[in-house]
């Protein structure tokens, strides 16, 4: 199921469709949706708990579009930070859940440290140099941040990219 954003935010266009995803999935059980032509702000997991409470398990991927990964070793961004989550129903128990950036922090944090004045943690990025950095705000200008697990990560990166189209 694809799904126009109209340059849009991401949540608002699923929630839109949720009637349909629901049929889709009790039909057949699976259901992939892609979003395109949106804008994604936060957390993957909120959209992907409510199908694990029903049964289902949900996997969510975002390309985020701003290139600001650069493979290690190299200064021009590549990749975005591409998060993906995952959630599952634990029988006896809450779900299971992780979301997280395919980069080693993620925009959001990043600009949660330049209001709190905090810096980043080391190794985390790297200047237009390819000197590391721990500047929140010349990591988001720069966009060099690190991809988590050098390679593995950059795969999974690119893995997104591919799976969800702009």
């Amino acid at each position: 199921m694809r799904i126009d954003g109209r340059n849009g935010f991401t949540q608002p266009a699923v929630t839109a469709a949720e009637e349909t995803i629901e049929q889709m999935l009790t039909k057949t059980g699976v259901t992939i949706v892609a979003v395109h032509d949106a804008h994604h702000f936060s957390a993957l997991w909120p959209n992907l708990g409510p199908w694990a409470r029903k049964g289902f398990v949900g996997l969510g991927m975002v390309a985020s579009g701003q290139m600001s990964v650069a493979a290690k070793g190299t200064t021009e961004s590549v990749m975005s930070t591409n998060p993906i989550a995952f959630a599952t129903p634990v029988a006896g128990a809450d779900l299971l859940v992780f979301n997280f950036a395919t980069s080693l922090i993620s925009h959001g944090d990043l600009q949660l440290m330049i209001c709190k004045d905090q810096t980043a943690l080391p190794g985390t990025s790297i200047d237009a140099q390819g000197e590391e950095t721990d500047s929140p705000s010349e990591i988001l200008d720069v966009g060099n941040i690190l991809p988590f697990s050098c390679h593995k990560g950059a795969l999974i990166a690119m893995m997104i990219d591919m799976l969800v189209p702009d």
